[in-house]
């Protein structure tokens, strides 16, 4: 093979340094729109919130609390809807539920304390009085 010639070697340079700098006016380009998008985004941001600030000095009070009171929430159950009521009876039953078993597993754990304790005190004076009886521990006990 034959190496190419100087000239056909500077000829390849200059189109790669050509291609690296039309790259690079590429990217810069890229950069002062998104530069310049941001801008006009703050600045919308600004107009809108200078636009929402003339509206409410400049808004009608007739539409406030003042002439319509609010609606909110009904007030009692009676006030909503059967398939809501439903519902909301459904959970409130299960709530009830809920209650009553957590009373009776307290309940329960009490007593089953209790148990425990008492048993562990006749346990110990079994234990007491087996150790008495034998002579043996009782004379290493002295």
């Amino acid at each position: 093979m034959t190496e190419p010639t100087l000239s056909s070697q500077l000829l390849g340079l200059v189109t790669i340094f050509i291609g690296i700098f039309i790259l690079m006016l590429l990217t810069a380009k890229n950069e002062e729109e998104a530069e310049q998008k941001t801008v006009i985004i703050i600045e919308e941001a600004e107009d809108f919130r200078e636009i929402v600030r003339r509206n409410l000095k400049n808004s009608d009070r007739k539409s406030t609390y003042d002439t319509q009171p609010p609606v909110g929430l009904p007030s009692s159950i009676e006030d909503v809807p059967q398939v809501f009521r439903e519902c909301i009876e459904d959970y409130d039953r299960l709530a009830q539920d809920y209650q009553e078993e957590a009373r009776i597993n307290d309940l329960l754990r009490s007593q089953n304390t209790n148990l425990l304790e008492e048993n562990g005190r006749l346990l110990y004076q079994e234990m007491t009085m087996d150790f008495r009886q034998n002579p043996r521990k009782w004379r290493a006990k002295t």
